[in-house]
């Protein structure tokens, strides 16, 4: 949660632009809020006088068909306030689902459309947290402001009724009920800070607390608590750290049961009093033994609506915190060309060329370059391996190519024209590529490789063939119909490393950019899986201007070039021909991975023997 002093608006103002919100989405909805707050306070009064009028009525002596008569028409006038109250709340709170999900849906379109480095680091990752925190949670601002609304109202009209009654009474009972729900109120904001200021410490706790929850729970961890007997170690550090937890919230529930104790002190008091004065009154004939009820009955309610105003308040400042996180979020622009761009023609018969000019990028908060004066010229239709060891900086070459990220320094031009001044969505569409971090979606085979594009039966064969994906989903009784992600469709099928690598392949080639880029597409593979792509390699990338991303170099025999990276740096450049007589870095990690390859082949021929 925010401090006052980090808010962008002040909680009046986040307020009143989520009324105008709602008022846009259906004004029903305040008229829904209206008519559920005012059944809601007047049904306890109601029930009071339903009760009133029967004992008022025994002890003046009213004749059986009056009381009954009575007792029927009070008993329908609480029942229409319960199904208002209670259908008018349904209304708010199904509505209010739908509202929470078009802002959800709303923050969703948002990220998809702000460029890629805007939110790729910590700060713009707290900003995305924070604002699709508060829509998921129903408990939050964009669907709990019903409630709070609704209650506040009804706080509200029922302090104004309820005090206009007991004020027959004497003005000072008011005035008592008042401190003592005020001094419940402060008590109670002193607990909600201390809570708050122990989550810092509780937290991690609950972190851990939740980590084991789920990895007790998960499936793919079952075998190894089996084999290695692990229940009884996680059992001991679940104690260990559920006693943790138990003394670092001691104080505050010590706290909450003194604030009780406060409280049902107060209410004693007060019982005490009302009776002692509303006693004496029926003595002295001031009041019939039905006012009593009504009285007695208001005087304890009357807290309660004292206590909701103060309550609601506080809900509302909140609520005004959390849409805040919400407004920053949509306030995020983008700095890219979204408008009119360089002429595009995407096709796989026109490969482009690609040029870094001194080309430097920082990341976020980092305190050095990752890609330093970066200087690199790949020609139209040239196929080009970058190899270098972890962290070198090759995948963020490839995500500063592909625009998203942004250089620090220097520039990237494509056919000679620099990134902006092509449309983003565009030049977007000029790459195809396989990125190292996948995903899978609950579609079909056939739905993720199209992703949304016309189908083409015949290049969707072409390309099925050349990836290996056929060769998945043959074996499968609905084919390319099969629907993925188990978790979500029973029917479905999960699968493997390499065959999701297979699919991931497959997409890239159907997008068919006259740009392919392959960052380790091959890492998941088998060795002969991973030559048959090496194999059609040359079909994959003709017509096409090509970047090959790997550590294992048998693969970059097959590029025209070879570029070797270290630091950010190029250090080696040429064929492998080339860099092999070189003798240098690019020999080094060769020789060294030809070596295990030649063991890993030798003993598997020895084993044969």
């Amino acid at each position: 949660m925010k401090k006052k002093s980090e808010q962008k608006y002040t909680a009046i103002n986040n307020i009143w632009f989520l009324l105008k919100e709602i008022a846009v989405y259906d004004k029903k909805l305040f008229l829904y809020v209206g008519l559920a707050s005012v059944s809601g306070m007047l049904l306890p009064l109601a029930t009071l006088g339903l009760t009133a009028i029967v004992i008022e009525g025994v002890s003046t002596g009213q004749n059986v068909e009056w009381l009954i008569g009575t007792f029927v028409a009070l008993l329908v006038g609480v029942l229409v306030l319960t199904v208002l109250s209670k259908t008018n709340m349904m209304k708010l709170q199904m509505q209010g689902n739908i509202f929470r999900v078009i802002i959800l849906n709303r923050l969703a379109v948002h990220l998809m459309k702000i460029d890629f480095d805007v939110f790729d680091g910590d700060e713009g990752q707290e900003k995305i947290n924070k604002a699709f925190d508060t829509a998921s949670n129903p408990h939050q601002a964009f669907q709990h402001i019903f409630l709070v609304l609704e209650g506040l109202t009804k706080s509200i009209l029922g302090f104004l009724l309820y005090s206009y009654i007991l004020v027959d009474i004497h003005w000072l009972f008011i005035v008592l009920v008042g401190v003592s729900s005020v001094i419940n109120f402060l008590y109670s904001l002193h607990i909600n800070t201390l809570e708050d200021d122990n989550k810092k410490v509780v937290s991690p706790v609950n972190r851990k607390i939740t980590y084991l929850t789920e990895q007790t729970g998960h499936f793919q961890r079952a075998k190894d608590m089996r084999l290695y007997k692990m229940e009884n170690w996680f059992g001991d550090i679940f104690s260990q750290l559920s006693q943790e937890k138990y003394q670092l919230t001691h104080q505050v529930r010590r706290r909450k049961i003194g604030g009780n104790i406060l409280d049902g002190g107060f209410k004693l008091v007060i019982d005490l009093v009302a009776y002692v004065l509303l006693i004496q009154m029926i003595i002295s004939g001031e009041i019939s033994v039905a006012s009593f009820t009504v009285y007695f009955g208001a005087i304890a309610t009357l807290s309660q609506w004292i206590s909701g105003i103060l309550r609601r308040i506080v809900d509302l400042n909140k609520a005004g915190m959390e849409i805040d996180d919400y407004r920053e979020f949509m306030e995020l622009k983008s700095t890219r060309n979204h408008g009119e761009g360089v002429e595009t023609e995407v096709s796989p018969s026109l490969p482009y060329s690609i040029e870094f000019k001194n080309v430097s990028y920082r990341y976020p908060e980092a305190e050095t370059d990752t890609i330093k004066e970066f200087n690199l010229t790949i020609k139209p239709g040239e196929k080009m391996a970058l190899v270098g060891v972890n962290g070198a900086g090759k995948s963020t070459l490839i995500k500063l190519l592909t625009g998203l990220y942004r250089p620090t320094e220097g520039e990237i031009l494509i056919n000679g024209h620099r990134m902006d001044e092509y449309n983003l969505d565009d030049y977007y569409a000029l790459f195809s590529v396989v990125f190292q971090d996948y995903y899978e979606l609950p579609v079909t085979i056939e739905d993720m490789v199209l992703q949304g594009k016309e189908k083409d039966d015949v290049y969707l064969n072409k390309v099925e063939k050349e990836s290996g994906l056929k060769h998945v989903y043959q074996s499968l009784p609905k084919g390319r119909e099969t629907k993925l992600v188990k978790r979500i469709f029973s029917d479905a099928v999960d699968l493997s490393g390499g065959q999701k690598q297979k699919l991931q392949l497959a997409k890239a080639l159907y997008k068919n950019g006259p740009i392919l880029i392959l960052d380790e597409p091959t890492a998941a593979l088998d060795s002969i899986a991973e030559s048959e792509i090496y194999q059609q390699y040359e079909s994959l990338s003709k017509n096409k201007t090509s970047i090959f991303i790997s550590h294992r170099l048998a693969s970059t025999r097959f590029c025209d070039r070879i570029v070797f990276l270290e630091d950010g740096k190029i250090i080696e450049e040429g064929t492998h021909s080339e860099l092999m007589r070189l003798r240098g870095k690019y020999f080094d990690m060769f020789e060294t991975q030809s070596y295990y390859y030649k063991n890993e082949v030798g003993e598997k021929q020895h084993a044969i023997v």
